[in-house]
């Protein structure tokens, strides 16, 4: 059954000549179903076209050239390609529920239109895959300043355990801060982690995922004085790693870049793929590092052509080291497994 029209407001079908591209936004921002379920890049950047030139054309002139416009100006104020997308991928959606959802006597897309000039044009494309990691000591000076840090009379976060609790689980910071005590698994040891992120799903992606190393330690000694285990805005713990970083004089690493140093270890460490996945949350197929990963030398990790489920069984005795170990070595079969972060200079 299709809502009250009159109880929404919603145009006649003559309207597309007077609604404008910035008030269909703000509808599909007001709307439970379509901007009540969008996530925070998708609402940032929705409020930030309200604001621009192109949210004031009516919608019935709004042309692939009026698009163009937009980006030529949003590249020129210096957002890059992968951020621009943001922009048409986004507009584009909120134009593809002119007609089916507010009835809307519109059915054209300019900014979908506008796709293959803007690519051939430059202005648009896919973000940069970064490489970076921690390289020498760079860790080790983190650690140390999140620590000094986290002394401060006045300072609540223990930067430095959620640092190498991000490490070791492979978590973004914005779902460590989210792990509730209710969901660690004493007997797997091992944590569920609710909604991890996921393109094609967006809520009820439930994960368990194994609290390897250490990272399972750093949980047992958090005090127990809320429902979430780290319960830090995850905004305050990267502005510490920033002014950390910055007063170190330490260029070009992000926060971020730790769940990919997670991700590496695992595969220097000889995981598979698919238990690598387990653990980071993103499909096999998708996550690659940029070197390719050893093949799998312990029996009790190997993968092989059976193992369809992502909820592996991981060994008691699985393992990943904290510390930096500069000295190239094998990691011999059914011994306890450690992953490295040997020295590099690239």
């Amino acid at each position: 059954m299709l809502p009250n029209r009159k109880k929404m407001a919603l145009p006649r079908d003559d309207d597309a000549s007077k609604i404008t591209v910035g008030e269909l936004i703000k509808r599909y921002i007001s709307d439970p179903n379509l901007g009540g379920k969008a996530g925070r890049t998708k609402r940032y950047v929705l409020d930030m076209l309200v604001n621009c030139h192109i949210a004031g054309i009516i919608l019935s002139e709004l042309s692939t050239a009026h698009v163009i416009e937009h980006c030529c100006h949003r590249n020129g104020a210096g957002a890059g390609p992968a951020t621009v997308s943001h922009d048409v991928s986004y507009l584009s959606s909120v134009l593809a529920t002119a007609r089916p959802v507010y009835d809307i006597n519109y059915s054209g897309n300019p900014a979908y239109e506008a796709h293959p000039r803007l690519i051939e044009m430059g202005l648009i494309g896919k973000s940069q895959r970064r490489s970076r990691r921690p390289i020498n000591d760079e860790l080790d000076r983190m650690l140390a300043g999140l620590r000094k840090r986290s002394e401060h009379r006045e300072a609540k976060i223990p930067y430095g355990d959620i640092l190498n609790f991000s490490i070791l689980s492979c978590m973004r910071i914005g779902k460590v801060c989210k792990l509730r005590w209710e969901d660690i698994d004493e007997q797997q040891h091992a944590v569920l982690a609710r909604d991890r992120k996921d393109p094609r799903k967006k809520t009820g992606n439930h994960m368990l995922v194994p609290l390897l190393g250490e990272a399972w330690e750093i949980v047992q000694r958090q005090p127990k004085t809320d429902e979430l285990i780290f319960p830090y805005n995850s905004r305050s713990v990267t502005a510490g790693f920033q002014r950390v970083r910055n007063a170190l004089g330490i260029q070009d690493l992000r926060y971020h870049d730790m769940r990919r140093e997670g991700a590496s270890r695992l595969f220097e460490a000889s995981f598979s793929i698919e238990e690598v996945a387990q653990v980071t949350g993103q499909c096999s197929g998708r996550y690659t590092p940029n070197f390719s990963p050893k093949p799998c030398i312990t029996n009790s990790l190997r993968c092989t052509k059976k193992r369809k489920s992502r909820s592996l069984r991981w060994p008691a005795t699985a393992q990943i080291a904290l510390h930096h170990d500069h000295s190239d070595h094998q990691i011999p079969p059914n011994d306890r497994l450690r992953t490295t972060h040997q020295g590099r200079n690239d």
